[in-house]
């Protein structure tokens, strides 16, 4: 544990004066999928490197970038792949569910909302410093199945899966 700590590195001036203009650049010249893709290689490079704090820079700023493209089935997978990261730190986790969970109401239509709310449920399942997060998602989608859907059976099964 003691070289990990030896080896942390700070990117704060890479993640300023790169990432963000090249990743903008990326995304305007080829696309999201090349920006997200550079973003990520750097995300795994301050993860590597213990860098927590531009770690969770670099992952908003991801999630960001397909807000604003308003690309939501490629938000939904950024949000499951930076979630499943080997050793992906809870910051991160945290601060992506954050935002992502603002995006909620500003989703063009039922079916991506409900598509967003169980990426991000499935994103906080058994991590417990995203409790509230979890709690608010499933009661979104419990009261998203009962009106609808009409399906009270699914929102009462969706209720008890919060476990308090």
């Amino acid at each position: 544990m003691a070289g990990l700590v030896e080896g942390k590195k700070d990117f704060t001036e890479e993640f300023k004066n790169e990432l963000v203009p090249q990743s903008i650049s990326l995304l305007q010249e080829k696309g999201i999928e090349e920006a997200v893709q550079f973003c990520l290689a750097f995300e795994k490079k301050c993860r590597l490197a213990g860098d927590h704090a531009n770690l969770k820079e670099v992952c908003l700023h991801v999630v960001r970038l397909c807000r604003e493209r308003e690309d939501w089935s490629k938000l939904n997978s950024v949000l499951s792949v930076i979630s499943k990261r080997r050793t992906q730190h809870k910051t991160a986790i945290e601060s992506i569910v954050k935002e992502a969970y603002e995006y909620l109401d500003q989703t063009p239509d039922v079916k991506v909302k409900r598509e967003l709310a169980m990426t991000l449920k499935d994103v906080v399942e058994g991590k417990i410093y995203v409790e509230a997060e979890s709690a608010r998602l499933h009661l979104l989608l419990a009261l998203m199945s009962e009106e609808h859907d009409k399906d009270i059976n699914a929102a009462v099964d969706m209720i008890q899966d919060v476990h308090v």
